[in-house]
């Protein structure tokens, strides 16, 4: 009876109602797979600004992710680049964003850098900077062009992963 009675014991105070993850849980690939999923709106924050309080960007699941140590999330983050495949994470005011393109906000998070700052990709700068005429164009923005543009064309990707890597 006093071993039943211990066991019960044991087995009560060895248990909380808190689910610590399990190790698949925190890694990056169930990270990634889970915030391409996740329902939101990046509400500019794609850029380096500020975070606003609704972001996406501020969802505990990219917290988490961003948290892993910075090297790995870029070698992780360079595979993703010249996926296609669209998520749920909205950029406003346009589309939802490809997975590739989340790559890049996260890489631009990662090192506080934006991709149109780079020597390399420059001249997307300078195209949003010149005057435009009414009406303008959901075509005419820097998310159109990394979707389209770069994240399509073999070679640039091949010039985004070469600038991350030597970060």
């Amino acid at each position: 009876m006093k071993k039943v009675f211990l066991f019960l014991i044991i087995s009560f105070f060895g248990c909380t109602s808190e689910k610590k993850p399990n190790i698949q849980e925190t890694t990056m690939e169930y990270l990634w797979n889970k915030i391409i999923e996740l329902d939101g709106c990046a509400l500019g924050n794609e850029y380096q600004t500020e975070l606003q309080d609704k972001s996406v960007f501020n969802d505990t699941l990219w917290m988490q992710f961003l948290s892993k140590p910075k090297d790995s999330l870029k070698v992780f983050l360079i595979t993703k680049l010249a996926v296609s495949d669209t998520t749920k994470t909205h950029i406003c005011p346009l589309f939802n964003a490809t997975e590739g393109e989340l790559a890049v906000y996260s890489l631009q998070k990662i090192y506080q850098k934006n991709w149109f700052d780079f020597d390399e990709f420059k001249e997307y700068k300078l195209r949003s900077e010149t005057e435009k005429e009414p009406p303008y164009s959901n075509e005419d923005s820097f998310q159109i062009w990394l979707q389209r543009e770069v994240l399509q064309d073999s070679l640039k990707i091949e010039k985004m992963k070469n600038i991350w890597t030597q970060l």
